[in-house]
């Protein structure tokens, strides 16, 4: 990806961290406010007002996502975001005006329809939260669309954080369903202010940004946002129409908040995504806007074995939060963990169509599945009440998700890996056995769900569901563990020096060049060879090498470096060799190409050692072998880390294990013909222990430690060799062509 591409990608995954960090923030202030309401309240009350809460909510929201992603693509798309920001701003404004008057005006015949005629009361009164909520919405998608990611995060800490402090104030104090309404009412106007302070759009000034054109991408996506919106609380109205009562809705309702977190990362990274597609297409970037989506459409679906772990935990988790009284909502709790999962997936892929010009097709995904869904819970409520309507609404979302992939697959012709699929499925029925075969009552659920937690992202790095790059990607949004960028050659020339001045591991570095003069001697060619290539000079830099033995075996030996310092009779990078094709006999590259930080630059340096070889010369080849548990471990670790440990003392970089590394010589061009693996002792032990027997300046001691080491060798032999050896050694044969 050039340089455009992965600005954006990066500040599109930081972006996206804050402001679900921030949104996050609905978890505890939800759990606060949940648990005020529910012991404040009763099963009643707060049944009650999760009815008024949801009504005027999906008005607020579907008013919210009216003009949202037309907002995003509107305001990314144009370099002076005033004109567009003036017409969204008096939009939000009038629509909420239009939609508080309606729910002012429909309060008693809702309350009459749900058979709660308190409702109405409580509904006109929340109603005067919509305008202000709208104002704010429209001051969040223009922060989204001018890149500003940063201060939208700090509008939803603000948000989270008021509503949380004022429900605890009013209904601690108060005890009633209206301290909720004003509680709601106010944390609306604070993030409004705060919104004012970072951007500020003229409500009154002159725009001269058409109307219409917003219209034409806000009309298909209003639709859409309004099916979705209505979908969301179709199941609840419906459930409390056909007969449900209110203590039956709480339960509903609170199965339904407790799904909030996957809630909130789509909502944090959908408008993110949608933003930085344009920018992209805007900016001539095709195929990696195609990319980004595919890999949006992956992160989504990684997410399953986190709804097992939930949804085998479910009723745990709901007694721990709302009390043995809500315990009916774990079963429900079950099932729509993973209707939030697949609705996420569906938000991703609209937001992909959106941003590549297919607005309307979001409405034909979601258009149909309210008629499907009200039809469906006609028939199933009445027969299995609340656990069907969650049922059906999962049921419904998963084919929503699937036909929004469908659209997707046809219009860029990408889709999520069908590898990452098998792994979170995969993953997903072990996290709920897990959860399931683990009683954990009160508090200690908690621990559960973060062990399991752990165990999920163990398993994808098992599995090798993550490459280096995004690992050191996920890494640089924790502080401090960003790399900078680097120099190579000033690097390596530093590094080089220092180990000169320090003259430290000496008698490690020994027992390394013994085991690589052994791996030489039983792997040198038994023909004559004329010239021989050492691709990097580190090790006779700072202990004896094997060049000596190069020079000693072949007519002409070669050693080449990108650091001055090593004193390289060539310094060349070896992506870029400046030597003529096929003009050695034998290239030896012992732990040269494991510094990259790319597999990209690891193929391209094989296919230069390809060519600098004449046909039916070979590579004697070694690499950080990726299948040692220590080496995977290590290098899902930034360098900042690793240093700050003690653990390595110069940077390492993408490496593989043995099958991996076969399969791309034979794509660039090798034959392989033997393969081990070296270093077998237990390294950081042994290089703790040989800096002990150093310093005690014994030569006896000294040699029998590293005959002991040595000895450590016999490993190879076994079949757990991949296991124990620090370096997988590759001995392949140019190949007439690449296969």
């Amino acid at each position: 990806m050039n340089s455009t591409a992965s600005t954006e990608g990066q500040r599109t995954l930081d972006g996206t961290a804050r402001t679900f960090l921030a949104e996050s923030l609905m978890v505890p202030a939800g759990l606060i406010t949940m648990v005020i309401l529910t012991r404040r309240l009763g099963t009643d009350g707060y049944g009650l007002f999760t009815l008024a809460a949801a009504a005027v909510a999906w008005v607020e929201w579907t008013i919210a996502t009216l003009f949202a992603r037309a907002t995003y693509k509107c305001v990314a798309e144009t370099t002076d975001w005033q004109p567009v920001g003036t017409i969204v701003l008096r939009l939000h404004l009038a629509v909420g005006v239009i939609g508080a008057v309606l729910v002012i005006a429909m309060a008693g015949p809702l309350a009459t329809l749900w058979g709660e005629p308190t409702l109405a009361a409580y509904l006109r009164w929340l109603a005067l939260d919509i305008p202000l909520f709208s104002l704010a919405a429209a001051h969040r998608n223009i922060l989204v669309g001018t890149g500003a990611f940063r201060p939208r995060a700090w509008l939803g800490a603000a948000r989270w954080t008021a509503r949380a402090a004022l429900v605890a104030a009013f209904v601690g104090l108060s005890g009633s369903i209206y301290g909720a309404i004003v509680a709601c009412i106010g944390a609306s106007a604070l993030e409004l202010a705060v919104a004012r302070r970072f951007i500020r759009p003229s409500l009154l000034g002159r725009s001269g940004f058409p109307v219409r054109r917003l219209w034409e991408t806000a009309l298909p996506l209003f639709l859409c946002a309004a099916s979705l919106r209505l979908f969301e609380k179709l199941d609840l109205f419906m459930l409390k129409w056909l007969g449900a009562s209110a203590a039956q809705a709480g339960l509903y309702g609170a199965a339904q908040n407790l799904t909030l977190v996957v809630g909130i990362f789509a909502g944090s990274f959908t408008p993110l995504l949608l933003s930085t597609l344009t920018r992209l297409l805007r900016d001539s970037h095709p195929k990696h806007a195609r990319l980004m989506g595919r890999d949006a459409m992956r992160l989504v679906l990684l997410l399953l074995p986190l709804a097992g772990l939930c949804a085998g935990a479910a009723g745990e988790v709901v007694r721990l939060i709302a009390g043995a009284k809500f315990a009916g909502a774990g079963p429900l709790l079950t099932v729509l963990i993973f209707e939030a999962v697949a609705g996420a997936l569906m938000s991703v892929a609209n937001g992909i169509l959106t941003a590549a010009g297919r607005a309307r097709w979001t409405f034909a995904v979601t258009g149909p599945m309210v008629p499907l869904a009200a039809l469906a819970h006609w028939w199933i409520i009445p027969r299995y009440g609340p656990l069907g309507a969650a049922c059906v609404t999962t049921a419904v979302t998963v084919l929503g998700a699937l036909a929004a992939l469908v659209a997707v697959w046809r219009l860029w012709r990408v889709a999520p890996p069908v590898a990452s699929v098998l792994r979170a499925a995969v993953l997903c029925a072990v996290a709920f056995g897990f959860a399931v075969a683990w009683p954990t009552p009160g508090v200690l659920v908690v621990v559960k769900l973060a062990v399991g937690s752990l165990l999920v992202l163990l398993g994808y790095l098992i599995l090798g569901e993550f490459s280096r790059r995004e690992i050191m990607l996920a890494w640089s949004l924790v502080p401090g563990m960003k790399p900078g960028a680097v120099d190579e050659k000033r690097y390596w020339e530093q590094v080089g020096a220092e180990w000169q001045q320090s003259q430290t591991d000496r008698l490690w570095r020994a027992h390394s060049d013994a085991v690589n003069r052994a791996w030489l001697e039983a792997w040198w060619p038994q023909r004559k060879v004329e010239r021989v290539l050492k691709t990097d000079m580190f090790d006779e830099t700072v202990g004896e090498g094997v060049f000596e033995v190069l020079k000693s075996r072949a007519r002409f030996a070669v050693g080449m470096d990108i650091a001055l310092a090593t004193k390289p009779q060539v310094a060349a990078d070896v992506r870029q060799p400046p030597f003529a094709k096929g003009v050695f006999d034998l290239i030896v590259s012992n732990s040269t190409l494991d510094h990259f930080q790319t597999e990209e630059e690891l193929v391209a340096s094989l296919r230069e050692l390809r060519r600098s070889l004449r046909p039916g010369g070979e590579l004697l080849l070694t690499l950080d072998n990726a299948a040692n548990p220590i080496v995977a471990i290590r290098n899902i670790l930034p360098f900042a880390l690793l240093r700050r440990l003690g653990l390595t003392p110069y940077q390492v970089g993408v490496t593989c294990g043995p099958w991996k590394l076969r399969r791309l010589l034979r794509e660039t061009g090798f034959e392989v013909a033997e393969m081990s693996a070296l270093l077998h002792c237990p390294r950081l032990f042994a290089v703790k222990r040989a800096r002990a027997v150093e310093q005690s300046g014994d030569a006896t001691r000294r040699e029998a430690f590293l005959k002991g080491l040595m000895k450590w060798e016999r490993l190879a032999r076994w079949p757990t060799r991949w296991w124990t050896g620090y370096f997988v050694a590759i001995r392949a044969v140019r190949s007439h062509a690449p296969q």
